[in-house]
């Protein structure tokens, strides 16, 4: 890593008024120096759900929103895999199970070692726990029914958290799904495992017209590969990054009427507790 990306991007933490908006400066700065790095090395990249939902609705971070997301094809994240680790700054590490053996998130990350990003649902645990930029792989499927196929069981999981909590409607659900479905179940997961097996032989070929998350992910809203290519420019907090060729019709497919501001109660974040600046020790 020749840059000095200090001098380059610098830490600007300290100038959020607010505990969040310092935890979005630290995502800026990750976002813009991992925008240097794909473009010097010709890696193709865009904002991906809240990221591009907040650059198209706000200009930039949804005000409460506490990550920050990106993707790439297949093809292009495993040259970024290979690149980040030289010329990712000091103060920022790439996370993957191989490179974190307590990491045991399918998800790629680009962790930022001064901070601590204390997640609901997983507490405190002895792996890298920074401020994180998320990286979601896609893959290029043959056609539509095959993505139908690896969601199927992410529906039915959906499915399941809409049931009402009353017994009679759990006995349904367990009567229904686990006896008359456990088959269908077993078939899904197996569909998943071959997917995954031997991606390289079914999808990312020559010609594919579909992208979706890669297929170690659950959730798939589908794209045509000409709403994400070619690529287009959009301003996010000031600064120009890539985005889907057509980003109305790419948020559409996941969030529905993507302009309209949720209620109050309805805003999601992330994390429990975020400490912008780790104290020595911690």
């Amino acid at each position: 890593m020749n840059e000095d990306y200090q001098t380059l991007f610098p830490d600007n933490r300290a100038m959020g008024d607010t505990n969040l908006r310092q935890a979005q400066l630290v995502m800026l700065r990750m976002l813009r120096i991992v925008d240097h790095i794909c473009r010097s090395n010709g890696i193709a990249y865009w904002l991906e759900s809240g990221t591009l939902l907040g650059a198209v609705r706000h200009g930039g971070f949804i005000p409460w929103d506490d990550d920050l997301d990106i993707a790439m094809t297949r093809a292009d994240f495993e040259r970024f895999r290979a690149v980040a680790p030289r010329e990712l700054p000091g103060d920022l590490v790439f996370q993957t199970a191989e490179t974190d053996v307590n990491y045991r998130a399918v998800l790629p990350r680009i962790r930022d070692t001064r901070s601590k990003f204390i997640e609901r649902e997983r507490g405190c645990v002895p792996r890298h726990q920074g401020i994180y930029l998320d990286i979601f792989p896609f893959d290029f499927y043959p056609n539509r029914a095959a993505m139908e196929v690896l969601t199927l069981r992410h529906r039915l999981q959906q499915y399941r958290k809409r049931l009402p909590e009353d017994s009679l409607g759990r006995a349904a659900y367990l009567c229904g799904l686990h006896t008359l479905g456990l088959p269908l179940i077993l078939a899904l997961y197996a569909a998943e495992w071959l997917a995954w097996r031997f991606r390289d032989i079914f999808f990312n070929r020559p010609g594919q017209m579909y992208l979706s998350r890669g297929v170690e992910f659950s959730s798939k809203p589908h794209h045509d590969r000409r709403d994400i290519f070619p690529l287009r420019e959009i301003s996010f907090e000031g600064y120009m990054f890539f985005a889907p060729h057509r980003p109305d019709t790419y948020l559409r497919k996941k969030y529905g009427d993507f302009l309209k501001v949720p209620p109050e109660g309805e805003r999601k974040t992330h994390a429990r507790e975020i400490i912008v600046n780790v104290p020595q020790g911690m």
